[in-house]
């Protein structure tokens, strides 16, 4: 039987909300999936693969990514690999959380490749805590209901140094536009995170 991922969405809705564990078997033996029924399903969220109209560009970014790709920006996350079809490039790698670049400069020639989360970021313009906060709310868990609250996941791929200026991710609000015209700021520079095509994207979000 196919299950569907909104099928394991709801499945840990409910022990979240029941406070209970969800157990697999393997070989006969049944053992809990995960003590953290949160951390789960903050990890499936950040999977979820979301719509292209979902994805925005920061101006930096798409500048950056057309030294080193012709494909499209948004079919790439986190640790994917990319071919450099471009020029030399040089850059330092960024790993983990860290708010600091390596120190050792990286020199990618054309044909090797590298990892997309060493130069660009993958953020969720709206939290996925308050996703999943969202989710919790739902009294009914429903297809229909969970996809309405996944509706409102936008994401923006940026430069790692972008997303290292930005202040507290922590105090967001749920409004992508206000997020991107009043947070997405880069707090070094004092300037705002451009995104490519903003404008057109805000009239499509207030329609």
């Amino acid at each position: 039987m196919e299950i569907n991922c909104f099928d394991i969405i709801i499945a840990y809705l409910r022990a979240s909300k029941e406070k209970c564990k969800i157990y697999g078997e393997v070989n006969g033996k049944r053992y809990a999936l995960s003590p953290n029924n949160n951390y789960v399903l903050s990890q499936i969220l950040r999977q979820y693969k979301l719509p292209k109209s979902h994805i925005f560009v920061s101006k930096r970014a798409k500048e950056e990514w057309g030294k080193l790709s012709d494909k499209n920006i948004i079919d790439y996350n986190y640790k994917q690999k990319v071919e450099n079809i471009g020029k030399e490039y040089r850059y330092k790698p960024w790993k983990g959380n860290k708010n600091k670049p390596e120190e050792e400069e990286i020199i990618l020639s054309n044909g090797k490749k590298f990892c997309f989360n060493d130069i660009f970021h993958f953020d969720h313009i709206v939290p996925i805590r308050v996703i999943i906060e969202q989710l919790k709310e739902i009294q009914d868990l429903t297809y229909e209901n969970v996809a309405k609250v996944l509706d409102n996941i936008y994401a923006c791929i940026m430069l790692k140094d972008e997303d290292r200026s930005i202040k507290s991710k922590s105090k967001r609000v749920t409004d992508v536009i206000y997020i991107i015209e009043h947070d997405y700021i880069d707090t070094i520079k004092g300037e705002p995170i451009l995104i490519d095509n903003w404008e057109n994207i805000k009239k499509r979000l207030n329609s």
